[in-house]
């Protein structure tokens, strides 16, 4: 330790020197144990800003893909046709995504936590991102949903005209036979056979179409033509009979019946290509936000991760800087660091 004292100046007092030696031994100590009073402060603060401003952002990014996922799913089980589940419980699950991008980039504070704005450029400009395909998103669920219900709504409409259509047809077929019972003649057993012939193609038809229109992918609507056309012939080959002047109202409602499953067939057919359009519209803007949110998730980390090297290496030097008065190397200026 006294090493210092060999370049003093040989004409010294010996009182003069201790006061020297030890006047520069209580200033170096001094100054090292206030910087390793600041080292350890900054170790602190670092730990602080880990805590407080840096783990929350990560935090928020991994609530951000897990409410958008959640949300995800319960739409589709929605569109899917679950009465049990809530568009609202949607919606809500995309604004906490939303308040999480936005806390991160501005702050916020409430139930869900408190957030410091983020001070890293490089962060800003990844939740920019999450928050534009967010919004993409939440614009892209509300057209299928809208497009689902215009589609609901005309093919409620049409399904009922074409129920109407399928039991005045049924009503005009019984009367058929009913005339046909009423006044037997030779050709009654004809008209009987006849009649209920075509009477059940419409049935099965119209069975068909409904099976075809629910997803049956057994069916195809080739089918169902040849059932109604089937049914139309039979009746329409009993003019030659005593029941002709009575096929008119009959084959008109037939023909009308007939429209109405082309219109249904040709709507189920067009809504689907477009759902599928939408669909595939949807699947591909959730994976972007996904993927912006997962990257936002994974840079955030790394910036803690940095922060926490950062604040090692503090920790390293204050430990170091209040060691080294005591280590005798310190003095030696020929010496190595152990």
């Amino acid at each position: 330790m006294f090493g210092l004292l060999d370049n003093l100046s040989t004409s010294m007092s010996i009182r003069t020197k201790l006061l020297t030696a030890f006047a520069s031994l209580a200033v170096l100590i001094g100054a090292t144990g206030l910087s390793g009073v600041w080292f350890t402060s900054s170790v602190g603060d670092r730990a602080t800003h880990i805590g407080e401003d840096l783990s929350p952002h990560t935090f928020a990014s991994l609530e951000i893909q897990i409410k958008g996922t959640e949300a995800h799913l319960v739409f589709e089980e929605i569109m899917a046709g679950d009465q049990t589940e809530d568009i609202g419980q949607v919606w809500s699950l995309l604004e906490d995504a939303k308040w999480y991008a936005n806390a991160v980039l501005n702050g916020g504070a409430s139930e869900k936590g408190k957030f410091r704005a983020t001070d890293s450029l490089q962060v800003r400009e990844h939740m920019a991102t999450v928050l534009a395909t967010l919004d993409k998103f939440v614009e892209t669920t509300k057209h299928r949903l809208a497009l689902r219900d215009k589609l609901s709504k005309v093919c409620s409409g049409l399904e009922e005209s074409f129920d109407d259509a399928y039991f005045k047809v049924q009503k005009g077929i019984d009367a058929i036979t009913l005339a046909a019972v009423a006044s037997p003649t030779m050709n009654s057993l004809r008209i009987l056979r006849d009649a209920g012939q075509a009477k059940y193609l419409m049935a099965n038809g119209h069975l068909f179409l409904e099976e075809l229109i629910a997803g049956d992918s057994t069916e195809s609507y080739e089918s169902v033509k040849t059932d109604l056309d089937g049914g139309r012939k039979l009746i329409a080959d009993l003019g030659g009979t005593e029941v002709a002047s009575s096929l008119p109202p009959v084959i008109a409602a037939i023909d009308e019946f007939i429209g109405l499953a082309d219109q249904r067939n040709a709507n189920l057919t067009g809504g689907s290509q477009v759902g599928t359009k939408v669909e595939t519209d949807y699947d591909n803007i959730y994976e972007t936000f996904i993927k912006a949110a997962s990257e936002a998730e994974d840079f955030t980390k790394s910036y803690v991760d940095s922060a926490l090297a950062d604040a090692d290496s503090y920790k390293l030097i204050s430990i170091y800087v209040l060691a080294a008065p005591w280590r005798r190397e310190f003095f030696l200026p020929d010496s190595s660091l152990i």
